[in-house]
């Protein structure tokens, strides 16, 4: 990448850089993932400050349904190994129930992002909640105020760690210890993490979920 350029111009050539490995055009990109056409325009022009992390969030799930693994600090910094092709994927995604029913559940996460602000959502990663949530399973919530914090207690809760990894468990107060919690999740494997209030960037309750399959 050429140094010389402007964050958002580097932003914006890294968008066109997965927009050209997905094969899309930009007419294509509006239609499958619901990203305005001028939008998608400008962040890759770095018109108006260019390319914000809600953005980046987006294309990082339109890399993903494309089979294209990417990540967000690659996408916003350019930091990181650089985007490549999932290897051993099943027959285009486009033709599989699978993929037709991921891309229906981002087309709503992305609507649920635009209608709200300040949200915090996730793809789960593995069965520590099992078995209400699973691993694939997406889930999103609106940012609580810090000093709400004991509102979520032992509710399931997207929390965003300072470390920018971003955790879907049960949050519970440790007793006599202002600002202490543990993490716990529902499945008997799991056990209890301490974790100090400084160290949770922002958190909220999950109010919306869906499953990658209509059925398990």
């Amino acid at each position: 990448m050429d140094m010389t350029l402007s964050d958002s111009q580097a932003r914006g050539q890294r968008v066109k850089i997965l927009r050209a490995l997905a094969n899309l055009d930009r007419k294509n990109v509006e239609e499958r993932y619901h990203i305005n056409f001028n939008t998608l325009k400008g962040w890759e022009l770095a018109r108006h400050g260019g390319l914000t992390e809600n953005g980046a969030k987006k294309i990082l799930m339109m890399c993903e349904c494309e089979g294209i693994q990417c990540t967000l600090d690659w996408i916003l910094y350019g930091i990181g190994m650089g985007p490549f092709f999932e290897k051993n994927l099943k027959p285009p995604l486009s033709t599989t129930h699978y993929d037709a029913t991921e891309k229906k559940i981002l087309r709503e996460l992305m609507f649920f992002e635009e209608n709200n602000k300040n949200t915090l959502s996730m793809k789960i990663t593995d069965h520590d909640m099992a078995p209400f949530y699973q691993k694939n399973d997406y889930v999103a919530g609106i940012q609580c105020q810090n000093h709400e914090i004991d509102k979520l207690l032992n509710s399931p809760c997207i929390i965003k760690l300072n470390s920018k990894k971003t955790l879907i468990l049960r949050i519970l107060k440790k007793e006599k210890e202002e600002d202490d919690y543990y993490l716990l999740g529902y499945a008997p494997h799991c056990k209890k993490q301490h974790i100090h209030f400084s160290k949770i960037e922002c958190i909220s309750g999950v109010i919306w979920h869906r499953l990658p399959f209509e059925e398990r």
